[in-house]
């Protein structure tokens, strides 16, 4: 369910089939998937240089801006600019609907 509506939040920000998939499945991945806190946001980021890691800082700062590090903002932003402008177009959208 979180897969598909990642699915559907990216392909308004994209046309690219291999970006819209790599976005909803950066998307899903912030999100826990067993135990009590089920289909919650994840409290600890996921593992750092990988896509899910920088889909849960743009999440992060757009929903809980004060829990946020200078250096997860710095970092993301060197890691790979164009997924992480997507990523923060995404979590904008996200905090909107």
């Amino acid at each position: 369910m979180l897969n598909e509506l990642g699915k559907q939040a990216a392909s308004k920000l994209t046309s690219d089939e291999a970006m819209i998939d790599r976005l909803s499945a950066a998307y899903a991945a912030c999100f826990t998937t067993r135990g009590k806190n089920k289909g919650k946001f994840r409290k600890t980021s996921p593992k750092w240089r990988t896509d899910a890691h920088v889909m849960w800082n743009a999440l992060q700062f757009e929903f809980y801006p004060h829990r946020m590090k200078p250096f997860s903002i710095m970092s993301n932003a060197m890691l790979s600019t164009e997924f992480h402008t997507l990523c923060q177009q995404f979590a904008r959208e996200a905090y909107e609907a």
